[in-house]
């Protein structure tokens, strides 16, 4: 495949993901606003469906390679949308969301199973799909308050979603292909296995409950909600193109350290905060290629345990609330120190890198 059709592919996945954050968070954002017990339940409900059985769409890919997963997910969230009673919450409608939220679980596993393999070892396309659910995220919820919100608005993005899907399918629904190499971690023991997965899984389920901990007042307008998920989009691409560039020690270490005066000091000024949230949201693909380099012929399955990962970081603030502003910050400081110095011990250097 071209450089051209990769770099084309890429954005496919990215605006795929987008469209699904779009259709998700429009749906829970106008059937269930933002707050109250109820709401409370069914974000996390959500939010385990969405995240959990992610790995499943790798084991399938696996057996039955040249399956349409894509179109069946889609096929899924239409169903979801269907059954969906769109202007109050109803227990049809907490069905819905569930079964939108599988849809979405599986949608997500086939874009970063192709972006991988297209990747060629590289992260940044795997980190260009993944950013552009913090694009939809934001804009779900704006389209979900608004007055134009329509499910049936909802089933044309899904539309654009399939076509997206259709075009790109040809790059990994085949029965012959070879998955690149990724040579992120340093594997010298027998032990080295379980100390990356730990390693990866611990450092994602840090940046996952951080991004709930992070101390932010200035949030109060449209803009403001757009800029941050902006930012944090534009940290995740860019941390997928400076890894393959500088490599992954140097970013991730560098990343999680430079963004600790930034979270805990841009409480209240937006632009230091979001400087902080642009270096905190770098390591994403970085944790993701730590699962890729020890299991390498499973993208989809460490894909999955990526968001197992961050599914019960979220899980952190959902049981104990809001911290408070002293705790956060000792935390942030603390679990940052701790993830840069496991990233340290765990990812390769410059130098002892092997071609891919």
């Amino acid at each position: 495949m071209s450089d051209g059709r990769i770099l084309l592919n890429s954005w496919a996945c990215f605006f795929v993901h987008f469209c699904i954050e779009i259709i998700c968070f429009t749906v829970l954002t106008h059937t269930f606003g933002v707050s109250g017990l109820v709401q409370f339940f069914l974000y996390m409900a959500f939010d385990i469906i969405a995240f959990y059985p992610q790995f499943i769409v790798g084991v399938i890919h696996e057996r039955f390679p040249k399956l349409d997963i894509p179109t069946i997910s889609v096929a899924i969230m239409a169903v979801g949308l269907l059954i969906l009673q769109f202007d109050k919450s109803s227990v049809r409608s907490m069905i819905a969301v569930g079964v939108i939220a599988l849809g979405n679980a599986f949608l997500h596993d086939c874009c970063a199973i192709q972006t991988t393999l297209i990747g060629k070892g590289k992260l940044f396309p795997a980190a260009l799909y993944v950013s552009g659910g913090s694009f939809g995220v934001v804009l779900g919820q704006i389209f979900g308050r608004s007055q134009y919100a329509s499910k049936w608005c909802l089933f044309i993005v899904l539309l654009i979603m399939w076509g997206l899907l259709l075009f790109t399918n040809s790059s990994w629904l085949i029965k012959d292909y070879v998955y690149p190499k990724y040579d992120l971690v340093k594997k010298d023991s027998k032990y080295s296995y379980w100390i990356v997965v730990f390693a990866a899984y611990f450092v994602t389920f840090v940046r996952s409950f951080m991004g709930y901990a992070i101390p932010i007042s200035w949030k109060k307008s449209t803009w403001q909600a757009i800029l941050l998920f902006f930012i944090m989009g534009l940290g995740k691409a860019l941390g997928g193109y400076l890894t393959d560039k500088f490599g992954a020690k140097k970013v991730g270490i560098i990343s999680t350290l430079i963004s600790i005066p930034f979270l805990i000091c841009g409480k209240d000024m937006m632009v230091v905060s979001i400087i902080g949230v642009f270096f905190f949201s770098m390591t994403m693909s970085i944790t993701f290629g730590m699962f890729l380099s020890v299991i390498p012929k499973n993208p989809g399955v460490a894909f999955g345990l990526t968001t197992l990962a961050l599914g019960n970081g979220i899980m952190v603030p959902f049981a104990f609330g809001d911290l408070g502003f002293v705790v956060n910050v000792i935390l942030i400081v603390v679990l940052s120190i701790l993830c840069a110095i496991i990233l340290g011990f765990t990812l390769k250097g410059d130098k002892e890198r092997s071609s891919v």
